[in-house]
């Protein structure tokens, strides 16, 4: 039947052609006629394979895969530059277009990175282009997005920005020496006079080193990419520390170091600066050729905490979970996503990303609610599990297992009340009033 309506409208047939694009809406929606389980199931297990498939084609052609959803993929290819990356570009759209599967699928290249840090698709940062222009050179333009700034107290928000930035800058001249030292044909990196840049602009701005003072003095013998930002860091991490033990004692100043009440926040940390320490860390050491010396940095910095390198407390844990609503479609232009109640933005979580039109907020408040009937569901219907070998219950008259173990919950109470906590916040943060008093009565 769907490819029916999908050869009608090819032939432009205008009845044919809605059809077609209100299909995913009448399979998902319960209130639909054609809403069927397992027909809806079906159609979401298709679209996954698809999307597994392309993911596929393209790492045949010689990329890895950075990110993937079904509305954006981003690629990592072996081009050095991004002049070489046009055609490259080109050549595996045309490539993954010609196979049937994937002919009928609209591919655009939206940026070509240069450079780019990546945790996830809320904590990024890096240098890109919309277009490559036929010079020599490309106009870059830099980004820099970080969740994690949000967790922290505002008097470090800027500080953490600063050193977002830093590390990015850091990366990029460190990247431009290795491509010097390949050039020149030595093992060693070549010593240029090092020009000013946003490191020591920064630092001087804060009042933290001489203006007379360069930049080589701030790094160490190595230019790796912590060796441009060590001596820097260290010295401003130990000021802010002065700082903010002085203002333990001010009650002025308690409102400044508080941290944010976020709907997404899991965690309850007390010491502002070593969060923000163990923030950029994790920056840091997302580079995986830079493991080593992002630890040893890392280190330095905890000791300035007296803090052990590999205990729990200076262990890095992201500060926000993650709630999920899926498959979220448009009422204006059908434009279907997947919307992170905890972690997308509130000016774009409640507007459509592609027509930017208002979502029916009501129909999101009942789909948080069914996820939270769900979560309940999962817990009173769950199976037990051996304590020992965590073999699944079979026997329902067995008191024990045949190890001698105890039967213990697959899903504990704690969690369950953990997630019940995390849709009240949503709740009180967002004014949902249908899903606050579903969860006061639970809770």
């Amino acid at each position: 039947m769907v490819r029916e309506w999908w050869d009608d409208a090819v032939k432009d047939n205008s009845d044919a052609d809605s059809m077609v694009h209100g299909f995913i809406s009448w399979v998902q929606n319960p209130a639909s006629h054609l809403y069927n389980p397992s027909l809806n199931y079906h159609v979401h297990n298709l679209t996954k394979k698809s999307l597994i498939q392309l993911l596929g084609e393209f790492r045949k052609m010689g990329s890895s895969i950075v990110f993937a959803d079904r509305n954006k993929i981003i690629l990592r290819t072996n081009k050095t530059a991004v002049e070489n990356s046009y055609a490259y570009g080109n050549y595996i759209i045309n490539t993954a277009r010609s196979r049937p599967l994937f002919n009928f699928l609209d591919f655009s290249i939206v940026k070509y990175w240069d450079v780019l840090i990546w945790m996830d698709k809320y904590n990024f940062s890096g240098r890109y282009c919309n277009e490559i222009s036929n010079g020599e050179s490309q106009d870059l333009d830099a980004v820099s997005k970080w969740q994690l700034r949000s967790f922290l107290p505002p008097i470090l928000q800027e500080e953490f920005d600063d050193w977002a930035v830093t590390i990015l800058d850091a990366l990029i001249r460190s990247r431009e020496d290795e491509y010097k030292s390949s050039q020149n044909g030595t093992g060693a990196l070549t010593q240029s006079s090092p020009r000013r840049t946003q490191i020591t602009q920064i630092l001087k701005s804060k009042k933290f080193i001489d203006e007379n003072e360069e930049l080589e003095n701030l790094s160490v013998d190595d230019n790796n990419l912590c060796g441009y930002i060590r001596k820097g860091i260290i010295k401003r991490v130990r000021h802010l520390i002065r700082k903010q033990n002085e203002a333990a004692i001010s009650p002025e100043m308690e409102k400044e170091y508080s941290f944010p009440k976020l709907p997404g926040s899991c965690t309850h940390p007390t010491n502002p600066t070593l969060e923000m320490v163990k923030f950029l860390a994790q920056i840091l050491s997302l580079s995986k050729r830079r493991n080593i010396e992002a630890r040893m940095l890392r280190k330095e910095l905890l000791a300035l905490f007296e803090i052990r390198e590999f205990s729990e407390e200076g262990a890095f844990k992201n500060p926000t979970t993650s709630l999920k609503i899926p498959q979220v479609i448009c009422e204006y232009c059908g434009y279907t996503t997947d919307i992170d109640i905890c972690r997308d933005e509130e000016k774009i979580l409640w507007h459509c990303d592609f027509c930017q039109k208002p979502y029916n907020k009501l129909v999101i408040e009942e789909r948080l609610i069914s996820e939270l009937q769900k979560l309940f569901t999962t817990y009173l219907t769950q199976d037990l599990k051996c304590e020992k070998c965590s073999i699944i219950k079979s026997n329902e008259m067995s008191s024990h297992c045949a190890c001698s173990g105890n039967w213990i919950n697959t899903i504990s109470k704690n969690e369950i009340i953990k997630r019940s906590h995390i849709f009240g916040n949503i709740s009180s943060y967002y004014e949902l009033n249908i899903l606050r008093e579903v969860t006061d009565e639970i809770l």
